[in-house]
């Protein structure tokens, strides 16, 4: 089995801010800006507590957004700004769209059925103060859902009338099909969503050195099994920790060629994503 890190949502060049987590832990991934989509941020349907996401947005972010690094003023009730959700639910299927580099590296790996992705995100927890919403403390890498593959599909080279809901996926919206005809789908009915929980929390809190230092409850060479992290800067009786460099999107896990010591540890790690709380 394979277990796929995939970063997705805002983060400091597309969008320019962290996701929110609620006080009572809840996670809305906000979806970077998708210049070839169809979909706008006036669009997104999130209520929390009474308060649509595109107020959220607008407390948190003082009305701007960031686009290739660079800052727009942005009201998020107006639909000048498109935007790309992806992952997302639909038909009961959570589907991932992926082209390019990223698509690339997924099929160099050979990610197949019954691997899973583990989506994680920019986020940091917000509250509500004077009827506005604003950040508190510091942003860190949480894992906020995960899939289990049940299939994949590589359009156009496979027929997809089997599945015709994809064709509702933002990879399919006309002009990003246009700019962008190669795409890969993964896709299955066996998927979370997650709540905040200190142990989807990605990155060393304690030790606070930027959200991309991770703090990971794995006591082996973690960075002999897993593409693009070079090495394991500190280990411990109990964790692993270490830094990823550069932009990174999907960081793959190969469990295969693991000890059962460390294919343990790969488990129980797993299960205290899943854990409910």
């Amino acid at each position: 089995m394979k277990i796929i890190f995939s970063r997705k949502g805002y983060d400091t060049t597309n969008g320019g801010f962290p996701s929110p987590v609620f006080p009572d832990g809840t996670c809305y991934s906000l979806p970077i800006p998708g210049k070839y989509n169809d979909k706008t941020y006036a669009d997104l349907e999130f209520v929390y507590n009474g308060d649509p996401i595109q107020k959220i947005c607008n407390d948190l972010t003082n009305f701007r957004i960031k686009i290739n690094g660079k800052t727009k003023h942005c009201d998020y009730f107006n639909d000048k700004f498109r935007c790309h959700q992806d992952p997302c639910l639909i038909d009961d299927y959570f589907v991932l769209g992926q082209r390019g580099s990223a698509l690339g590296h997924l099929v160099k790996k050979q990610i197949k059925e019954g691997d899973i992705f583990l989506f994680y995100g920019l986020f940091q927890k917000v509250k509500k103060d004077k009827g506005k919403w604003i950040y508190v403390e510091k942003p860190f890498h949480l894992i906020y859902a995960a899939l289990k593959i049940e299939h994949i599909i590589f359009f156009p080279e496979q027929d997809i009338t089997k599945y015709p809901f994809l064709k509702t996926h933002p990879h399919f919206d006309k002009n990003f099909l246009k700019k962008y005809p190669k795409n890969g789908f993964f896709f299955g009915k066996s998927f979370r969503f997650f709540k905040f929980l200190r142990t989807r929390v990605l990155t060393d809190i304690e030790h606070y050195k930027g959200v991309s230092f991770w703090k990971l409850p794995i006591n082996f060479d973690f960075a002999k099994y897993i593409s693009f992290i070079k090495k394991v800067e500190i280990r411990d009786d109990k964790y692993s920790y270490f830094s990823h460099k550069g932009y990174g999107q999907e960081f793959v896990l190969n469990t295969e060629k693991m000890t059962e010591i460390e294919k343990k540890s790969i488990n129980d790690f797993i299960e205290s994503i899943y854990l409910d709380t």
